[in-house]
């Protein structure tokens, strides 16, 4: 067996590649590099929260508040549907650093933080829901 016992090749997909690019450019503060890969991974995987919030930050360091402040609207939502509400939160008070102004995220951000305090915490210890 020419990759030795048990060892399976490496399959290291296109995603991946792409991905470890954009760390690269992100490493050598070339954002627009990394902006021009981030969008077209966003294109075969829209839902990705992780390529939202990053297409957001590349905006923000380039300047380009009003497109930064819509792609961290996006990741926003996609983090708040998928459940994760402390990242929805944290977000929106990145877009509200950016754009104090914006009613509808100061709104959106009131619900996510209400929303918080009002679900039970799990309490690993009895495997049981606490209020």
């Amino acid at each position: 067996m020419p990759f030795g016992k048990n060892k399976k090749p490496k399959v290291v997909s296109q995603t991946t590649r792409m991905k470890d690019r954009v760390a690269q450019y992100i490493a050598r503060g070339d954002w627009s590099r990394a902006l021009r890969a981030l969008l077209i991974l966003q294109e075969g995987a829209p839902r990705d929260m992780y390529i939202a919030r990053k297409i957001g930050e590349m905006y923000q360091r380039m300047g380009r508040t009003k497109e930064a402040v819509e792609a961290y609207k996006n990741a926003a939502k996609l983090y708040a549907e998928e459940g994760f509400l402390y990242k929805a939160i944290s977000v929106n008070k990145i877009i509200l650093s950016l754009h104090p102004e914006d009613r509808d995220v100061a709104e959106a951000l009131a619900a996510l933080q209400a929303s918080q305090t009002s679900r039970p915490m799990f309490d690993p210890e009895h495997e049981v829901a606490v209020e």
